[in-house]
Parts: C-alpha cells; structure tokens; sequence
C-alpha cells in the first residue's frame, strides 16, 4: 500500500507563493500546463535569471515541469540545482517533467536563458517556462489537520513536529502586527465534521495576547473559531492570526494554535 505524502504544489496562479523566487521572472498567462498560470524568465535584460529557494525537512521529491519557447531554436537554456548543472539546451516546446530527490536542508534552484543579439526585448514569448512545482515532503501516517502559511507551505508534519513558526517580526510595545492568513486543511483520508481552531493557554508575558479571526477586515477576535458543514479530506478552511502588545511590553514568548474536527 502507497503512502500517503503531504505534496505541495505551487501552481503559481495566486497572488502568493509556498517558494520564494527572486529575479528576472514574472507570471505569465501565455503558457501554462495546467491551469491559466505560470512563470517565466523577464523579456528584459538580454540574459534574465531567476532563483528558486526554498527549505525541507526531509528528505523529498521534487519536480517541476518546464517548456522553452526559442524563436530562433538556438537560445540556451540552463538550470542549476544547487549550484549543479541539471538542465542545459536550445529549444523543446513540449512541456516537459524534471525529477531530483533532495535532502532535508536548503536549497536554490536557477533559471537562464541567453538570448541573441538581435533579439528585441518585448516582441515575442520567449524564455522558460515553469509550471507545477512539487514537493513530496513527508508522509501522512496518522490522520491530520495540517496548518500551512497562506502559500500553502506546512507548518508541521503529521506527528507534530514543527519546522516553520508563524512570525509577526518585531514589534514595537504597544503595536497590533498585521493579520497574517493561515489555512488548516484535512489530511485525515476522510471527511470530517465541527473543525474548530482554538488558542492554547498562552506561555508568555499576558501583556502579549494573540488574536484569531474568521476574517481580515474587519477583524472580529476570538478564542476560538468553528467552521459550519462538513470539511472534505483534502479540503481547507482559512483564518487570521495577529499579535497585540500593550504599551508597557518587555518581551514577547511563544504560542501554540490547535485545530481539531469529528469524524464525518
């Protein structure tokens, strides 16, 4: 029997990412492989580049599809992984799947593409294209609920142990930090009912409080939130996170967010 795996899939059809890429890219709506979406390598400069960084940790699966589109057939193509050459032509306009198994740790993937001389920036659609990034990250061997950042990166694995914190940055005493959107998805292989989000007795100073709510704008806080209906496996729901300091705040401290849901 196949194990479960929680994957990220950034698709790269909203507004946020699970990765963060930097560089020459933008979103593009000229080629996708799914969806209406992907990303490609800036018309501008002559040899654009874009990273790819992110961090797992396990041992994972990733894998990414890619097109190039050469007006000419003899613009290069490169992608470093790691600083390793892993990809390397000239053309290939068939959407096309690449697979590496990676260690826990991070890493840096890169993008280039060489353009010719008498290539004008803006006239065509040239450059690399890259769809449906991937991450097989860890296995689902209990039923979960599963908090990720509004991307769709995890905050923790199915046993509770966690590698990524909800972080508001420093506030300055007597500041509200702006509401940061969580989602809480079913990964229980069945569907569930009464999903709930509440706040753990806080383990810092009472002069820091944090705040849950439904919604942004406008914020109604609460100690806890319940979602109507029944929550599908695979399904999420999503809700807001804030920290509130009193003017006469010294320090800060660390907090815990639980979720939990009946079976369907």
């Amino acid at each position: 029997m196949t194990t479960k795996m929680f994957t990220l899939v950034e698709g790269f059809e909203g507004e946020s990412m699970a990765i963060e890429v930097a560089g020459d890219f933008e979103k593009s709506a000229a080629f996708s492989n799914t969806g209406m979406k992907s990303i490609t390598t800036s018309k501008v400069p002559r040899r654009p580049a874009f990273t790819i960084k992110f961090n797992v940790p396990y041992e994972t699966k990733m894998s990414f599809i890619y097109m190039v589109h050469s007006s000419h057939n003899y613009e290069y193509h490169y992608c470093h992984v790691n600083n390793q050459r892993k990809i390397v032509g000239t053309n290939g306009r068939a959407w096309t799947k690449y697979e590496q198994v990676l260690p826990a740790g991070e890493h840096m993937l890169k993008f280039e593409f060489n353009y010719q001389e008498y290539y004008k920036p803006g006239n065509n659609v040239d450059g690399i294209y890259l769809d449906n990034f991937t991450l097989e990250m860890f296995p689902l061997t209990n039923p979960s609920l599963i908090f990720t950042d509004e991307g769709g990166y995890p905050y923790h694995d199915a046993q509770g142990n966690i590698f990524k914190n909800l972080d508001f940055g420093t506030l300055v005493a007597g500041q509200t930090s702006l509401p940061q959107k969580v989602n809480v998805y079913n990964y229980s292989s069945f569907d569930v009912v009464k999903p709930m989000v509440y706040l753990k007795p806080p383990e810092f100073s009472p002069k820091v409080k944090l705040e849950i709510s439904q919604y942004s704008t406008p914020f109604i806080p609460e100690n806890e939130l319940h979602f109507n209906g029944t929550m599908k496996d695979g399904g999420h729901h999503s809700f807001y996170v804030r920290a509130v300091s009193q003017e006469d705040t010294m320090s800060g401290g660390n907090f815990y967010i639980y979720a939990k849901a009946a079976p369907l």
